[in-house]
């Protein structure tokens, strides 16, 4: 009966090994076939030879995941990737101009010219033209390269060589090289079969776009791999070396930070900056700006600073919400999201964590998504990570990817979108049905996890009929407009003190205060949450009830009752006003500070069970309990720090719903420019990771 098993088993190899043979040779033979399109009048031709070629590589991948691990299966995609390159290496591009302007850059480095400092038409670089390469690079008119250092560095060494196409294609099957010998390393420290590289290496993205169009990205692709590997290998030096060099040829890799990162360690972290400060050294004579070259208009050109590239931003413009998304609203959104799935994996991992390699899928996934680029190449990155969790979203995502060359024909905002909605609907719609069939196979195997059930800190104890002491703190910065009526509507009946912190105000907001019937405190160093240290440093040692008030006048202090009432009858110790629950005048709030309010309460609750809607300034607290969170920052983080503490800590939190109106006088500070808002989001983001990513008992008194 052994016998019989294993001769089954061996006629089961053999008829893998042949299909993957047959599989082979016919993708060989449209890759050849292929060549006939040999410019955008045939790309319809190419789509349809694509097209069947994708239906080969999911046929290919099926068998290959599906036989038995062996050696010459593994052989046979090694020889079959070389072959499907050298198949197009020697055919000149026609589905991107990219290469010319690599070979170009290299050129003007070689004559001692910082590639950043002209645009390829300048009279400086005339000299170096010629009738090959300088014709065909792309915006050769307008732009400067925008190429990170990396790259530049390759394009120089591969140009001292030959200064071809073919020699420049033949540099990124090197590369891609290198990407297979570390993926191939990585399956086998995982105990995967090594022929699941075949989802990589006869994947149509990456055979067209490197060895046909020649694009950078194998270069990314093999110094992600090689993170990989070290990671694997808890080589931290080399893990922020490899992710370094990633970025600096292509900057996506920056969001993989997340998933390479272990937790407490500052190796890594530190290597990666070193190698980024040191690799842009040689090209800053033409300042911080010129390493940017053409990025910023290239954003422009692209749709992203208008927003129309964002496939889920068009979406939602299409919508009859009836207002305008703006696109800044989109981008804190995006990078919200990013920061909460980071800091969620950090959060997740353990001493043995190998779940590295699934994260980056789902960052790398994720960023794609949201960014939504015009170019199929640009999804080639997702394609290592896939040889080891063969996600069939992934897989479709970037197949589908190919689409995007209908835009040659099809170019206008609508038929974009439409085009971009192939992809990404479907892709939707397989996630959501991957993680729907994942949960109900956990149902099955899990048990029932016991409900979470936060810590309760000591009540203080009062006396029931003895009214406990409230200080109001008054943050203000140039609010002589406002800042008397928000005095004046304070309830005296509620507060027992009223303390303004003028920081660093240029106009009369002192001398409004104090004549208001308010204490008044300077903090002349600026910060959102100095200004609310220095008050606290200021109210008086009977308080037991801490209110905080902005001084804009957008609040109600009229409304101040709501919140310190729960803590008086002693059934709660912090209480939020949530302005996003309650009855907002128009304008009062842009879209992003909504957005953002509701991602910081998702990520919150993900974490520790508690419910935000809002980070608003009106807000109430058990002094003694706010003593024991010890609060730190300085500047826009304070309100986030609070609520983050606030819910770690265990305390009895309640949200209530207050008003909201148009500030009263004065400018906004974060909120009404786009320089603020960006600052401020930053800022918040950096809190959120660096709190979330604390342990608890930074927050415990000792």
């Amino acid at each position: 009966m052994a016998d019989s098993r294993i001769k089954a088993l061996a006629s089961l190899h053999t008829r893998a090994n042949l299909l993957l043979l047959l599989f082979g040779c016919a993708s060989l033979a449209l890759y050849q076939l292929s060549l006939r399109a040999h410019s955008s009048d045939n790309i319809l031709w190419f789509l349809k030879i694509v097209l069947l070629g994708s239906l080969l590589f999911l046929a290919t991948s099926w068998v290959v995941l599906r036989a038995r691990p062996s050696g010459s299966t593994f052989l046979i995609v090694v020889v079959f990737a070389a072959l499907f390159r050298l198949s197009l290496l020697f055919a000149p591009p026609y589905l991107s101009d990219d290469i010319y302007r690599y070979v170009w850059d290299g050129r003007v480095q070689a004559a001692g010219i910082n590639p950043y400092r002209y645009i390829p038409a300048d009279p400086a670089l005339a000299h170096l033209r010629d009738d090959q390469i300088y014709p065909r690079i792309n915006r050769r008119d307008n732009a400067h390269t925008m190429y990170p250092p990396v790259a530049e560095g390759v394009w120089f060494f591969t140009t001292r060589v030959s200064e071809s196409v073919t020699w420049m294609k033949t540099t990124m099957i090197c590369f891609e090289a290198i990407a297979m010998w570390a993926i191939a390393q990585l399956l086998g420290s995982f105990g995967l079969p090594r022929q699941r590289i075949v989802l990589y290496a006869w994947h149509p993205l990456t055979v067209w776009e490197f060895a046909g169009s020649g694009h950078l990205d194998a270069i990314a692709i093999a110094f992600i791999s090689l993170t990989l590997l070290a990671r694997r290998r808890n080589a931290e030096t080399a893990t922020g070396l490899a992710l370094a060099s990633a970025t600096l040829v292509k900057l996506f890799p920056a969001v993989l930070f997340a998933a390479m990162y272990k937790r407490g360690r500052w190796k890594m972290p530190l290597i990666l900056a070193i190698t980024t400060i040191v690799a842009y050294l040689p090209y800053l004579g033409v300042g911080p700006r010129g390493v940017i070259g053409f990025l910023p208009g290239y954003a422009e050109e692209r749709g992203i600073v208008s927003g129309e590239q964002f496939f889920i931003l068009a979406a939602a413009r299409r919508l009859p919400l009836g207002f305008h998304i703006p696109t800044i609203a989109y981008i804190v959104f995006a990078i919200l999201l990013l920061a909460v799935l980071a800091v969620w994996m950090v959060r997740k991992q353990t001493p043995q964590d190998d779940n590295y390699v699934t994260n980056s899928l789902i960052l790398a996934c994720t960023f794609i998504v949201l960014l939504a680029p015009h170019f199929p190449w640009y999804f080639a990155w997702i394609t290592p990570f896939v040889c080891f969790v063969p996600s069939v979203a992934a897989i479709y995502l970037t197949l589908s990817s190919f689409l995007l060359y209908l835009t040659w024909i099809y170019w206008t905002d609508d038929q974009v979108f439409r085009i971009k909605a192939a992809i990404y609907i479907p892709f939707f719609f397989l996630v959501s049905f991957s993680l729907w069939k994942r949960r109900e196979k956990l149902k099955t195997k899990l048990p029932r996890r016991r409900p979470f059930r936060p810590k309760r800190m000591p009540e203080q104890t009062t006396e029931r009929n003895s009214k406990p002491y409230v200080s109001v703190i008054v943050a203000a910065l140039n609010e002589e407009e406002a800042l008397a009526q928000v005095i004046r509507a304070i309830p005296r009946d509620v507060a027992n003190e009223i303390i303004v912190v003028d920081n660093g105000s240029t106009d009369r907001t002192a001398e409004v205060a104090y004549s208001a019937g308010a204490q008044v405190i300077l903090e002349l160093q600026r910060g959102y949450g100095r200004a609310y240290r220095a008050g606290l440093r200021g109210i008086s040692e009977n308080c037991r009830i801490v209110v905080f008030l902005d001084g804009d006048g957008s609040d109600y202090p009229e409304m101040m009752d709501r919140l310190v009432q729960p803590i008086i009858e002693g059934t709660h110790d912090f209480v939020i006003g949530s302005r996003t629950r309650g009855h907002r005048e128009p304008g009062s709030m842009n879209l992003h500070q909504i957005f953002a309010g509701y991602m910081i309460g998702l990520f919150l609750r993900m974490l520790y069970g508690v419910r935000y809607t809002d980070m608003g300034p009106f807000r109430a607290i058990r002094r003694d309990v706010l003593e024991r969170l010890r609060m730190r920052e300085q500047t826009y983080g304070w309100p986030l720090e609070m609520q983050l503490k606030a819910a770690r800590a265990g305390l009895r939190i309640l949200e209530v719903p207050v008003d909201y109106r148009c500030r009263a006088g004065g400018r906004s500070k974060i909120a009404g420019t786009i320089r603020g808002s960006l600052k401020a989001a930053t800022r918040i983001l950096f809190t959120l990771v660096r709190l979330a990513s604390q342990r608890q008992e930074d927050q415990e008194d000792s």
